[in-house]
C-alpha cells in the first residue's frame, strides 16, 4: 500500500493501547465467533472450511451447550480458559520501498501488527534478566514497537506485516516474526553449553547472575515458546476483521512466499505458512490478491511458474 494509506489507517484506529486475552485454542472460538452467523447451525458449519475446528478441544465444550444445534456466535466469545496471558497490541507501519530487502510483495508500505509482552512479564523480565539496555533480544532494524512509537515500555514478542488494497476488501499477511523467541532461546542454549563444562557464560546486556537469567528464560518464556505464533496469527485475524474490516485474507505458502518476495536466504520455518495457516483454516489457491494480480513484476513471475497462495473467508 502506499504511505498515505498507511498513516491514515493508522490515524484512524485507536491511539490507547489495545489489550489482546488469550489462552491455548482460543483462536478456534475466535475463529467461530466470526462465522457463527454465516452458518447458523452446527450441521452446516461441519459442511463448512471451518469444519476442523468443531473438533477442536476448546470448541467442543461450547458446541456440548448448543442443545438445538443452532449457533450463537457470542458463546464463543464467552469462553474462556486458564492459564491465559494479556498482551498489548501497538500499531506502526513498514517501509518496504527496497522489496527484496525488506521482503515485501510489492513495493511500499506495509501495517505492523505488534505483539508486546504485559507489565506482568515485562516485570518477571527485568527483575530476573536485568537488561542493561532496551531490545537485548529484538533485532533494532525490525519493526518492534519501541522503534516505532520511541516508547522502551513496550517490549515486543512477535510482529506481523499487513499489505492492504485501497478498498480494503483484502489483506496479505506478508510475514510473522519473533526475534524475541529465537533470540532467547538461542541465549538459553548459550548458558547451557557453558553449565555443562562448569562455567558462566558471559552475561551479554545483563548484569543478573547466571541462575536468574537462566530461570528467566527457561521458565518464564517457556510458554511463550510454544503459543508465539498461535497468538500471533489470532491477534493479526483479529484485527485485520474487526479494527480494519477485512474478511478476505491471504498469506504466503512456504515456497510461494519465497519466489514472491525474492527469499534466496534464511528462509523462515516452514510450520509458520504450512501448518499454522492450516489449522485456522486457510485453503490453498491459485489466484493472487487482486492487488497484486496487475502488479507487473508478479505478474512476470507468475508467468514463469506457479505460485500458490493460502486464503481465508470470514464473510460469505
Amino acid at each position: 500500500m502506499d504511505g498515505q494509506l498507511a498513516e491514515e489507517l493508522i490515524q484512524c484506529l485507536p491511539k490507547q493501547r489495545t489489550l489482546f486475552r488469550y489462552y491455548k485454542g482460543r483462536f478456534a472460538n475466535l475463529l467461530l465467533s466470526f462465522v457463527g452467523e454465516r452458518y447458523q447451525t452446527v450441521s452446516k458449519l461441519k459442511k463448512s472450511p471451518f469444519q476442523r475446528l468443531t473438533t477442536h478441544p476448546a470448541v467442543k465444550s461450547v458446541l456440548a451447550h448448543q442443545g438445538d444445534g443452532r449457533i450463537n456466535p457470542s458463546i464463543f466469545l464467552q469462553a474462556w480458559d486458564e492459564p491465559s496471558y494479556c498482551f498489548r497490541l501497538t500499531v506502526g507501519a513498514w517501509n518496504g520501498l527496497n522489496s527484496r530487502y525488506d521482503q515485501v510483495s510489492r513495493r511500499g508500505f506495509n501495517l505492523v501488527l505488534q505483539l508486546n509482552f504485559s507489565n506482568q512479564h515485562n516485570q518477571l523480565y527485568k527483575s530476573l534478566y536485568k537488561p542493561t539496555q532496551g531490545d537485548v533480544f529484538n533485532f533494532p532494524g525490525h519493526p518492534v514497537a519501541s522503534n516505532n512509537h520511541g516508547s522502551s515500555n513496550e517490549e515486543t514478542l512477535a510482529w506481523a506485516r499487513i499489505d492492504l488494497d485501497e478498498k480494503l476488501d483484502e489483506a496479505l499477511i506478508e510475514e510473522i516474526q519473533s526475534d524475541w523467541v529465537r533470540e532467547a532461546k538461542w541465549e538459553a542454549d548459550r548458558i547451557e553449553w557453558y553449565k555443562k563444562r562448569k562455567k558462566i557464560a558471559p552475561g551479554y546486556y545483563s548484569q543478573a547472575n547466571q541462575k536468574n537469567r537462566l530461570r528467566y528464560l527457561t521458565e518464564i518464556m517457556q510458554p511463550y515458546y510454544s503459543l508465539w505464533q498461535e497468538v500471533m496469527l489470532s491477534a493479526t485475524i483479529w484485527f485485520i476483521y474487526c479494527e480494519l474490516g477485512v474478511s478476505r485474507i491471504y498469506t504466503h505458502t512456504p515456497e510461494g512466499g519465497s519466489l514472491v518476495k525474492r527469499i534466496s536466504y534464511s528462509h523462515p520455518p516452514r510450520s509458520i505458512y504450512s501448518a499454522l495457516p492450516k489449522r485456522f483454516c486457510f485453503e490453498q489457491c491459485r489466484e493472487p490478491p487482486a492487488f497484486l494480480a496487475d502488479y507487473t513484476p508478479y505478474k512476470r513471475l507468475a508467468k514463469k511458474r506457479p505460485i500458490s497462495w493460502q486464503r481465508v473467508e470470514l464473510a460469505a
